[in-house]
């Protein structure tokens, strides 16, 4: 089983915490989220890698840079059980002390069955914009080919599809997180379905 994993937006709960900009800052420079999420290598290590906090307010357990990263605080006891695939990558505030590791989904698998997946397709006459989604204006229920996701895979991005929070994680990885000790209802966890 595969789930996509998102920001719960219903959350009451944002109102009393913190809100991060979707840039970051990496050795000083700001770069948005989407020229992160396209450009992976952004994120070699040894770059200081820094967040902007837009509202102040209580850390949450996660938090989300943009509409492509998730982040989880790196208080959260056990948090680098996620760091399956060396995919976390520390940032720190410019501000405060905190840090959050954001969880960096740079694994792309071509993997969705278009025939069988919902898509809400763009009309003939629309002008698409270089920058979004050719196949539609939103991708409602994708359906994954289990034979081409590499087995042990625990984190990945669907290659066909850039927009938000585009996160697929494995059951096995869906677990661990789970097991961390914190306010899972910040998190949705949507079945996606297999073929």
């Amino acid at each position: 089983m595969y789930y996509k994993l998102g920001i719960n937006p219903s959350s009451k709960k944002w109102a009393k915490y913190e809100n991060l900009s979707s840039s970051l800052w990496i050795d000083n420079i700001e770069i948005t989220s989407t020229k992160l999420f396209n450009e992976p290598d952004l994120f070699k290590k040894g770059k200081h890698i820094e967040y902007m906090t837009l509202r102040e307010g209580r850390i949450p357990p996660i938090n989300s840079i943009g509409a492509d990263f998730i982040v989880f605080d790196a208080s959260i006891v056990d948090v680098l059980s996620l760091n399956v695939e060396d995919n976390m990558v520390a940032i720190e505030s410019k501000k405060s002390d905190n840090k959050y590791l954001l969880l960096n989904n740079d694994k792309s698998i071509d993997c969705v069955d278009w025939d069988l997946s919902e898509v809400d397709c763009w009309s003939e006459d629309a002008k698409v914009a270089e920058w979004q989604n050719k196949r539609g204006r939103f991708f409602i229920k994708p359906v994954l080919r289990g034979n081409k996701i590499p087995a042990e895979t625990q984190v990945f991005q669907l290659q066909e599809w850039g927009g938000a929070f585009n996160i697929v994680i494995s059951e096995d990885y869906k677990d661990r997180i789970i097991n961390l000790d914190f306010d899972h209802s910040f998190l949705i966890f949507e079945p996606l379905k297999l073929v």
